[in-house]
């Protein structure tokens, strides 16, 4: 049967996420070799969404309906829709019929195209405007290992998504919690933010910022999902919402009394 029912919200939210994953581990590589080349840092973090958006409303147009920005689809009723090749028929139990179709289109195909699209467009701009904007040496070595790094990227995440993708789109909402949480805490300790006042006293202040913004934005999309799956409308969201900045409240009320230093002084003191 052809698919023709409407995205559902939630679906729309899974593609999200499938977004999301490339362009966080672009980022994060990102922020780990470019931390001392603000302007080089600057140029990626731009190049790695437009690329995304691009290959996205690319993919978008050519699936059906072609040449919109919407969606035909078949409806998600459960995990082994997403795993047809292990349903093939067996005729007389000795002849195996391989009839296995797409039951979840587009949501399984289009993540694919997608990626190879943004892959094939970060090989051939990111080149051309390194080769443009940044100078030789050192930077242009650094910008081109940025470059190779999607060379990783994306096979590894085509792979995770070949085999778990069934299990990703009922489990997106909760990884997306648990990866920004952890995410957080580890930024906060490698730069030594342990209060508020640290924050502002430092010159990156606008990059804590944005890292802060970018784990409500998450926490907040996760939110978003996980009351979608469960049928909420958005006034029984909202309250949910609102709590967001807890994490991050508690994080900085809580760690004076894990710090490792006051753990050791307190056992030193008590040895004495």
């Amino acid at each position: 049967m052809p698919c023709n029912e409407s995205l559902q919200l939630y679906d729309w939210l899974y593609l999200g996420f499938m977004a999301i994953l490339p362009l966080a581990l672009h980022w994060l590589y990102i922020f780990s070799v470019c931390q001392h080349k603000s302007k080089l840092a600057v140029m990626h973090i731009l190049s790695a969404p437009c690329e995304l958006c691009f290959a996205g409303i690319v993919s978008l147009l050519l699936f059906s309906p072609a040449g919109t920005l919407d969606l035909d689809s078949c409806t998600v009723r459960q995990l082994s829709d997403w795993y047809t090749i292990f349903f093939n028929p067996k005729i007389k139990y000795t002849t195996t019929l391989h009839c296995a179709q797409e039951a979840v289109y587009p949501l399984y195909s289009i993540v694919f195209v997608c990626y190879l699209f943004s892959l094939s467009l970060s090989i051939i701009l990111r080149p051309i405007w390194t080769y443009k904007c940044v100078g030789k040496g050192a930077e242009r070595k650094l910008s081109t290992k940025v470059t190779y790094a999607a060379l990783y990227f994306y096979p590894t995440l085509m792979l995770i998504h070949a085999i778990a993708a069934g299990l990703l789109y009922y489990s997106f909402e909760y990884l997306l919690i648990l990866a920004s949480m952890i995410a957080m805490v580890i930024y906060c300790i490698k730069r030594d933010l342990l209060n508020v006042r640290d924050i502002f006293n430092e010159r990156k202040i606008l990059q804590h910022t944005f890292i802060f913004f970018c784990h409500l934005l998450l926490l907040s999309y996760a939110i978003i999902a996980t009351g979608t799956f469960f049928a909420m409308n958005i006034s029984q969201i909202l309250p949910y919402l609102s709590a967001t900045p807890i994490p991050l409240a508690f994080f900085f009320l809580t760690v004076q009394f894990t710090d490792p230093n006051t753990v050791a002084l307190e056992t030193t003191n008590r040895e004495l």
